[in-house]
């Protein structure tokens, strides 16, 4: 299974390229942080409890997959190929602003908007 694209797909397939390729930064910069407790492999990044929540169980969007030939999940597979620069300022956190704010969602730690997504540097 494509975790990663899957992922991407899930959680930012609203927001366009820009949105997906944003979300595929954050599981990347997590995976490569070397922070004590996040996983340096991008699949277990996004399987982490309660850290993407189209993984959590309650969620509704743990039951959806992408159909055959679906060009939101071919862009999400696609976005590891392009060019390799970070729109999110290297955050490593984000919400849909549809929500409320998180706790975590600190001001001085936001890096920037991309769509709905709000992007922060944790």
């Amino acid at each position: 299974m494509d975790i990663l694209g899957i992922t991407v797909w899930r959680e930012a397939r609203g927001e366009g390229m820009a949105g997906m390729t944003g979300v595929y930064h954050v599981i990347m910069n997590r995976a490569l942080a070397g922070r004590e407790g996040w996983p340096s492999d991008p699949e277990q990044v996004c399987l982490q409890p309660y850290q993407f929540s189209c993984w959590n169980s309650l969620d509704p969007q743990r039951k959806l997959y992408p159909k055959p030939g679906d060009v939101q999940y071919k862009q999400a597979q696609y976005i590891a190929n392009l060019d390799p620069s970070d729109p999110t300022g290297g955050a490593t956190a984000y919400f849909d602003s549809s929500i409320t704010a998180p706790s975590w969602a600190d001001p001085k730690l936001f890096t920037v908007a991309i769509g709905r997504l709000r992007f922060y540097k944790l």
